[in-house]
Order: C-alpha cells, then sequence, then structure tokens
C-alpha cells in the first residue's frame, strides 16, 4: 500500500470547505478572506486551548487583519458534534455569541 501523496494539499468542499496538509495553518487569512469569513469563532475543548497551534492560528488571523474569537466551553466529544452543526448552519456568516 503506498501512501504517497497522503501529505499532499487538498481542498475539499463537501459538506463544508475543508483545507488539509502540512503548513495549511499558514494559509487561515486567505482562507478566511476567500470565503468571506470576517470574524471567525476558533472552537476548541478545554484542555487544547493552550496548544502552540491554536496561538499560532489566532496569530496569523491577525497578522491578516482579522479578528477571531476563542470558544472553549465543550467537552471534546461534544466539540465534535457542535463543529459540525455550526459549520452546516451559519457557512459563511460570522459568528458572536
Amino acid at each position: 500500500m503506498s501512501y504517497s501523496g497522503l501529505l499532499d494539499h487538498k481542498d475539499w468542499g463537501f459538506p463544508v470547505p475543508i483545507f488539509y496538509g502540512p503548513g495549511r495553518i499558514s494559509h487561515i487569512g486567505s482562507i478566511c478572506k476567500n470565503l468571506e469569513i470576517k470574524n471567525p469563532l476558533v472552537v476548541t475543548d478545554r484542555g487544547s486551548w493552550k496548544l502552540p497551534f491554536i496561538q499560532e492560528m489566532r496569530s496569523l488571523l491577525s497578522r491578516d487583519g482579522i479578528s477571531s474569537e476563542l470558544f472553549l466551553r465543550f467537552p471534546l466529544i461534544l466539540l465534535v458534534v457542535r463543529l459540525k452543526l455550526v459549520a452546516l448552519l451559519t457557512e459563511k456568516e460570522t459568528m458572536t455569541l
């Protein structure tokens, strides 16, 4: 079984846009601008919000002039369900809590 290409950049559009691959976090600002997302809500669980990639993502957004909010009230299992629901309901809308 060959895994060549596993780490190549991939873009999927169903049921919600998914951008995958090494280094893709550095594209977060341009992705948000292309999708007309002006104030993304970064949703994570209470145990992950201090991880470096969350802070890096918010810094990258800020660098590109995009404000973001952090929401971390969900336990991990509810986070996955909620992320899918939020993505389906909001599409390009700005979320505020």
